[in-house]
Protein backbone atom coordinates (compact mmCIF):
# COMPACT_ATOMS: atom_id res chain seq x y z
CA UNK A 1 0.00 0.00 0.00
CA UNK A 2 2.02 3.17 -1.55
CA UNK A 3 0.28 5.99 0.15
CA UNK A 4 1.10 9.82 -0.31
CA UNK A 5 1.16 12.08 2.75
CA UNK A 6 0.30 15.62 1.94
CA UNK A 7 0.94 18.79 4.34
CA UNK A 8 -1.52 20.91 3.83
CA UNK A 9 -4.10 23.81 5.15
CA UNK A 10 -7.38 23.38 5.90
CA UNK A 11 -10.44 24.85 6.70
CA UNK A 12 -13.08 23.88 9.47
CA UNK A 13 -15.86 21.95 8.36
CA UNK A 14 -19.01 22.71 10.64
CA UNK A 15 -20.82 19.19 11.71
CA UNK A 16 -23.69 17.67 13.27
CA UNK A 17 -22.18 15.27 15.37
CA UNK A 18 -23.45 12.49 18.30
CA UNK A 19 -20.43 12.41 21.35
CA UNK A 20 -19.79 8.88 22.26
CA UNK A 21 -17.07 7.20 23.98
CA UNK A 22 -16.17 3.27 22.38
CA UNK A 23 -13.25 0.68 22.04
CA UNK A 24 -11.04 0.15 18.62
CA UNK A 25 -13.46 -3.00 18.89
CA UNK A 26 -16.67 -1.41 18.97
CA UNK A 27 -16.03 1.24 16.86
CA UNK A 28 -17.58 0.28 13.56
CA UNK A 29 -20.81 -0.41 15.81
CA UNK A 30 -20.67 2.88 17.77
CA UNK A 31 -20.50 4.81 14.27
CA UNK A 32 -23.51 2.86 12.90
CA UNK A 33 -25.35 3.63 16.10
CA UNK A 34 -24.47 7.49 16.68
CA UNK A 35 -25.63 7.87 12.94
CA UNK A 36 -28.74 7.43 13.51
CA UNK A 37 -29.98 10.22 15.34
CA UNK A 38 -27.88 12.66 13.41
CA UNK A 39 -29.35 12.13 10.48
CA UNK A 40 -32.86 11.82 12.51
CA UNK A 41 -31.95 15.44 13.35
CA UNK A 42 -30.53 16.86 9.78
CA UNK A 43 -33.18 15.49 8.20
CA UNK A 44 -35.64 17.41 10.06
CA UNK A 45 -33.78 20.48 9.28
CA UNK A 46 -33.41 21.06 5.63
CA UNK A 47 -31.61 24.33 5.68
CA UNK A 48 -28.84 21.76 7.15
CA UNK A 49 -27.59 20.65 3.77
CA UNK A 50 -26.00 17.57 4.98
CA UNK A 51 -22.50 16.07 3.07
CA UNK A 52 -20.43 13.42 4.13
CA UNK A 53 -20.23 11.34 7.04
CA UNK A 54 -17.31 12.24 9.27
CA UNK A 55 -15.67 10.86 12.54
CA UNK A 56 -13.30 12.94 14.53
CA UNK A 57 -10.84 10.80 17.15
CA UNK A 58 -10.62 13.78 20.10
CA UNK A 59 -8.20 11.84 21.98
CA UNK A 60 -6.50 8.46 22.48
CA UNK A 61 -9.45 7.08 24.91
CA UNK A 62 -11.74 6.48 22.64
CA UNK A 63 -13.87 10.03 22.80
CA UNK A 64 -15.61 10.30 19.47
CA UNK A 65 -17.90 12.79 17.69
CA UNK A 66 -19.86 10.62 14.82
CA UNK A 67 -21.66 12.77 12.20
CA UNK A 68 -21.78 14.47 8.99
CA UNK A 69 -21.04 17.68 6.93
CA UNK A 70 -23.38 20.58 7.40
CA UNK A 71 -23.61 24.28 5.97
CA UNK A 72 -23.81 25.95 8.78
CA UNK A 73 -23.87 26.37 12.63
CA UNK A 74 -26.80 25.57 14.60
CA UNK A 75 -28.19 26.04 18.36
CA UNK A 76 -27.36 23.10 20.35
CA UNK A 77 -26.71 22.07 24.21
CA UNK A 78 -23.44 20.48 25.09
CA UNK A 79 -25.30 17.22 26.32
CA UNK A 80 -27.66 17.14 23.29
CA UNK A 81 -28.15 13.72 21.52
CA UNK A 82 -26.79 16.01 18.39
CA UNK A 83 -24.37 18.80 19.03
CA UNK A 84 -22.93 21.07 16.17
CA UNK A 85 -19.30 20.79 16.31
CA UNK A 86 -16.54 21.73 13.65
CA UNK A 87 -12.80 20.30 12.57
CA UNK A 88 -9.92 22.37 13.58
CA UNK A 89 -8.59 24.96 10.74
CA UNK A 90 -5.13 25.08 9.50
CA UNK A 91 -1.97 23.26 8.81
CA UNK A 92 -2.56 19.46 8.56
CA UNK A 93 -1.19 16.15 7.12
CA UNK A 94 -3.85 14.29 5.30
CA UNK A 95 -3.97 11.16 3.24
CA UNK A 96 -6.89 10.23 0.53
CA UNK A 97 -6.99 6.77 0.96
CA UNK A 98 -9.27 4.18 -1.86
CA UNK A 99 -9.81 0.68 -0.12
CA UNK A 100 -11.36 -1.36 2.31
CA UNK A 101 -12.18 0.35 6.04
CA UNK A 102 -9.95 -2.26 7.83
CA UNK A 103 -7.32 -0.99 6.50
CA UNK A 104 -7.66 2.65 7.99
CA UNK A 105 -5.31 1.15 11.33
CA UNK A 106 -2.48 1.20 9.03
CA UNK A 107 -3.11 4.30 7.12
CA UNK A 108 -3.13 6.14 10.09
CA UNK A 109 0.05 4.36 11.13
CA UNK A 110 1.37 5.94 7.96
CA UNK A 111 0.88 9.24 8.99
CA UNK A 112 2.13 9.25 13.03
CA UNK A 113 5.26 7.29 10.80
CA UNK A 114 5.67 10.12 7.99
CA UNK A 115 5.38 12.79 10.79
CA UNK A 116 7.55 11.06 13.78
CA UNK A 117 10.32 10.37 10.62
CA UNK A 118 10.02 14.51 9.83
CA UNK A 119 9.99 15.74 13.65
CA UNK A 120 6.63 17.11 12.89
CA UNK A 121 4.63 17.07 15.93
CA UNK A 122 0.71 15.68 15.37
CA UNK A 123 -2.49 17.42 17.75
CA UNK A 124 -5.89 16.36 18.39
CA UNK A 125 -8.83 15.70 17.43
CA UNK A 126 -7.65 14.11 14.09
CA UNK A 127 -10.45 13.13 11.92
CA UNK A 128 -11.85 10.70 8.77
CA UNK A 129 -14.26 11.83 5.96
CA UNK A 130 -15.50 9.50 4.25
CA UNK A 131 -16.95 8.84 0.52
CA UNK A 132 -18.33 11.98 -1.69
CA UNK A 133 -20.19 11.92 -4.88
CA UNK A 134 -17.77 9.92 -6.90
CA UNK A 135 -16.99 7.34 -4.35
CA UNK A 136 -17.53 3.85 -5.14
CA UNK A 137 -19.42 1.83 -1.95
CA UNK A 138 -17.18 -1.29 -3.21
CA UNK A 139 -14.25 0.59 -2.98
CA UNK A 140 -14.50 3.67 -0.48
CA UNK A 141 -12.81 7.20 -0.57
CA UNK A 142 -11.58 8.03 3.01
CA UNK A 143 -10.06 11.17 3.42
CA UNK A 144 -7.43 10.99 7.04
CA UNK A 145 -6.48 14.44 8.57
CA UNK A 146 -4.17 15.08 11.54
CA UNK A 147 -3.58 18.56 12.35
CA UNK A 148 0.17 19.75 13.37
CA UNK A 149 1.04 20.98 16.53
CA UNK A 150 1.61 24.52 16.62
CA UNK A 151 5.45 25.11 17.90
Amino acid sequence: MVLEVQERFVRARILAVARRVTTPERLTETISEALGPVWAFVGSRPELRPGRHVVMYIDDEMHVECGVEVERPFASTPTGPVVCSQTLAGRVLAIAFRGPYENLPQVHQRIRGYAMDREIKLARPCWEIYGGPESDPLDPTTEIYYPIALR
